[in-house]
């Protein structure tokens, strides 16, 4: 049996090594293929004849960034090649280079750009990675993303143009684009492009592209046979790469070389990288997710932000070209049974092979069918990120999109950056100016502090309590949710409710505001000091009380400001400030303990008999009574003063739930047989007498008849409690 199990693992192990073989041969001759069609868009016209160095430039980085990646990535199957996003856009950047620079400057020149974008985006990477940054792709807006990379396939497919024609698609090269002879180069690619997307997305077998690739090489040289052509007369009409120079130049740049780099062009083309870098760190955080979901399995961002970091620094020195964790050749890889280090191994070792072996066998590769593949590349972006978001997207969204691609096309990448991004910007800013930055308006009628007030008392605030108007605010308050909080306001004002006296704003929810925010409250304040209301402040933040005040929102002015740090004494507060007003009293009339048990309990009990079981306790302002967590032994009765019950939080803070003045508490935790709940403390110099659970059950025992009416005194209490609460949540949910 165990060696059934061993011969079992073996087998599996066996299987597992030769499809990460497999997968390596086969990712690594497609990177080959793609690495040169890269290459040829950055080295082509004037920079022709420097694409040997440049196929040593893209394989020596490759070979890099593929054993780095793949001894390092949080997922073993990952595979790392230089990218066609950077690639496309260095095409761009080469040609203006080759256009300025002499003939001998413009070769070093575009190497020197690229040994700085590699080493630029591999320090960009490894610091994000260190600061734990990867998380932000989620912060970039997808309309941007989506524009950026569309226009990132329109250049892929004018680049392929340039490539198979030499002329670069524009008005000014119309005629020479149509002539009969770019015609016949151009077309070829753009068919096998087309039927590559077409292909690709009606068979989705891992070798589906390799093998149309392969056929297409095959079905021109076929066709040379039959029409009689051989290489030479191929290679006139440009339908070849080569042929290239015998002499193959050395793996680094040399010295004297490095002494021609035009430095100031340099400079002038910083954007053009500067864009490259963008686009690629983007493009690695979206290959990074993407991968994720292709290999359903979690990777951790950042360490992949440090394995590709690490892989581009290490690859500048030779030349460098910005790559990152390949999508697709991971996905190939993973489909033929790829999962592990050794497929970048395998792939970073064909690429060496063909390093050491020359390049002059890529020589011989047909013109159109990097041109198509490139094509086909352009094309499935634009699928992908251009039309596809048409149905997925909103109408405001997808015309971002469009201006995006425009702009980036016609303008600048960079442009389309700035555009997008303020675009979107906007787009935000109007559509949260409709959020509700007043979660809950109440009047103090409706909501009432959790302070003991006697009938009296409440009733009257139910008659005088709609000249308290309480917001409470939720989210981020700006110019636009500040504005629309003022009118809201003026709104109350103008209603024909009674003349607004207490203006109650609840922070609890406010994750901040702006300067502009804090402008629109200065307003507000003298519209309070002209409609002669006070304006309240509850529960604000330390910084947030401090920017108030450094703009003249200062507490305890005339202009009737107030900060208070507890939403339930703000609204007593005001409680206050309206009952002062009429004259009426604030809690109701002063009675002793006794005194107030022998309304509520039956006239046939002996109120004053409960004394000798109840133990008198002063308490001096704010000392604490009891503390949240410990045992709960008694309850206690309030002779004189206030009491506070207190939630305090981790940070230090506490928040008052009630105020007691009258009564009894720290029941709840007694009666149940659980810890205290809460924290008591005096916000006043009180007496309190405490009935332990031994002496209530002495007076079940020896007063049954006062024992029963106790209970219900307590019942009641809790009931009415339980009913105030629940009226609250009503007025609150409506």
């Amino acid at each position: 049996m165990n060696i059934d199990r061993v011969r079992k693992a073996l087998t599996c192990q066996l299987s597992a090594q030769f499809a990460a073989i497999l997968s390596g041969i086969i990712v690594g001759i497609t990177a080959v293929v793609f690495l040169s069609s890269y290459t040829a868009l950055i080295f082509s016209g004037e920079l022709a004849r420097h694409l040997p160095h440049g196929l040593i430039i893209a394989l020596a980085s490759g070979v890099v960034m593929a054993v780095v990646v793949a001894l390092s990535s949080s997922y073993p199957g990952s595979v790392a090649f230089p990218q066609d996003v950077g690639a496309a856009i260095f095409g761009v950047i080469a040609v203006d280079v080759a256009a300025i620079a002499g003939t001998e400057t413009a070769f070093p020149t575009v190497v020197a750009l690229l040994m700085i974008s590699s080493l630029a985006m591999g320090i960009v990477c490894f610091v994000m990675g260190h600061l734990r940054l990867g998380r932000l792709i989620r912060f970039i807006p997808y309309p941007v993303v989506a524009g950026f990379m569309a226009a990132i396939g329109w250049l892929l497919i004018s680049s392929a143009v340039t490539l198979m024609t030499g002329n670069k698609p524009g008005l000014d090269n119309l005629p020479a684009l149509l002539s009969e002879e770019s015609l016949a180069s151009a077309l070829p690619g753009i068919a096998f492009g087309v039927l590559a997307l077409v292909f690709g997305r009606r068979i989705h077998h891992a070798l589906a592209l390799p093998a149309l690739v392969l056929g297409a090489v095959i079905l021109f040289y076929l066709f040379m046979a039959a029409v009689g052509m051989d290489l030479s007369e191929a290679g006139r009409r440009g339908w070849l790469l080569g042929p290239f120079p015998e002499r193959e130049p050395g793996l680094f740049i040399a010295a004297e070389q490095l002494a021609l780099v035009d430095w100031e062009l340099v400079v002038t083309q910083l954007p053009g990288v500067a864009t490259i870098l963008i686009i690629s760190v983007i493009g690695l955080l979206l290959n990074a997710s993407a991968i994720e979901l292709t290999v359903r399995k979690d990777m951790d961002i950042n360490r992949e932000l440090r394995a590709a970091g690490l892989a581009n620094i290490l690859a500048s020195p030779g030349g460098g070209m910005v790559g990152f964790h390949y999508l697709s050749l991971t996905a190939l890889s993973h489909r033929i049974g790829g999962r592990t280090w050794v497929v970048g191994l395998v792939a970073a070792s064909i690429c060496a092979l063909v390093l050491v072996g020359g390049t002059s066998i890529l020589s011989l590769l047909p013109r159109f069918a990097l041109g198509g593949l490139i094509v086909y590349l352009g094309l499935d972006f634009l699928v992908q990120w251009l039309f596809a978001p048409a149905k997925r997207v909103q109408v405001f969204e997808y015309a971002v999109i469009l201006l995006i691609f425009a702009i980036s096309i016609s303008v600048g990448h960079v442009e389309g950056i700035v555009v997008g991004i303020l675009a979107c910007a906007g787009f935000f800013i109007i559509e949260y100016s409709r959020i509700r930055v007043v979660k809950h308006a109440v009047s103090g009628a409706s909501l009432r502090s959790n302070v003991d007030r006697r009938g009296s008392v409440l009733a009257r605030l139910r008659v005088v309590g709609d000249r308290i108007y309480i917001l409470k605010l939720q989210g981020y308050i700006f110019f636009g949710t500040a504005t629309r909080l003022i009118g809201r306001v003026r709104r109350r004002m103008a209603s024909d409710q009674a003349p607004l006296r207490l203006l109650l704003l609840d922070f609890r929810q406010v994750s901040g505001i702006d300067s502009s925010a804090v402008l629109s409250f200065m307003k507000l304040r003298q519209t309070a000091e002209d409609a002669n209301f006070t304006i309240v402040f509850a529960c604000l933040s330390p910084k947030l009380v401090a920017r108030l005040r450094d703009n003249g929102l200062v507490d305890g002015r005339p202009d009737g400001i107030r900060f208070i740090d507890d939403f339930d004494r703000a609204l007593e507060w005001c409680e206050n400030g309206v009952l002062d007003a009429e004259r009426s009293d604030r809690y109701g009339p002063v009675e002793n303990l006794f005194e107030y048990l022998g309304k509520k309990l039956p006239d046939d009990v002996d109120v004053t008999r409960l004394a000798t079981y109840l133990e008198r306790i002063p308490i001096e302002k704010g000392s604490y009574l009891l503390r949240e967590g410990e045992a709960s032994d008694s309850l206690y009765l309030v002779e004189t003063g206030k009491l506070a019950v207190t939630i305090e939080h981790e940070n230090g803070a506490a928040t008052r739930i009630r105020g007691v003045n009258h009564g009894s508490v720290g029941e709840v935790g007694m009666y149940i047989g659980i810890p205290r709940t809460a924290s008591i403390l005096a916000d006043e110099n009180s007496i309190v007498f405490s009935l332990s659970r031994a002496a209530l059950e002495q007076l079940e025992n020896e007063e049954p008849e006062l024992a029963s009416a106790f209970h219900k005194f307590v019942a009641g209490r809790l009931a009415r409690r339980l009913a105030d609460t629940t009226k609250v949540l009503n007025e609150l949910i409506r």
